[in-house]
C-alpha cells in the first residue's frame, strides 16, 4: 500500500510528486505495544523474500488494531499538520453562522 497509493494518485492526478505518503500505522513499535494477532507471511506474495528478510515470517493486519486506537493515531497525526488557531477560528465562525441561521428559522416559524 505504501508504494501503490502514491503511484496511483500520481497516475490519476498527472503529478507523481504531489502526494507525500506517510505510514502512521502499523509499525513494529505499535505491534509490540498493541500485540495484534500474528499471521504467517504469504509465501505466494512477490515481496515475500524481501519482507521475511526484514521482518521474519510473521505479519500483522492493520485492521486488527482496535478502532479507537486507529482513530487516535489518525487524529494525533493530523494534529501535527493543522493550524490550531485557524481551525478554532473556523469552528467559531461556523457556530456564529449556525446561530444566525437558527434565529432566521425561528423568526420564520413565528411569522
Amino acid at each position: 500500500m505504501g508504494r501503490d497509493i502514491p503511484e496511483r494518485l500520481g497516475l490519476f492526478t498527472g503529478k507523481p510528486d504531489m502526494v507525500k505518503f506517510e505510514r502512521i500505522a502499523l509499525n513494529m513499535e505499535q505491534i509490540e505495544q498493541y500485540r495484534p494477532p500474528v499471521n504467517p507471511a504469504k509465501e505466494s506474495d512477490s515481496r515475500y523474500e524481501a519482507y521475511t528478510s526484514k521482518y521474519g515470517k510473521n505479519s500483522w493486519e492493520l485492521d486488527a488494531l482496535p478502532p479507537e486506537v486507529l482513530t487516535e493515531l489518525i487524529h494525533d497525526h493530523i494534529e501535527r499538520y493543522m493550524d490550531r488557531q485557524m481551525y478554532d477560528e473556523m469552528v467559531e465562525q461556523m457556530q456564529q453562522e449556525k446561530e444566525y441561521l437558527l434565529r432566521i428559522a425561528e423568526s420564520l416559524e413565528s411569522a
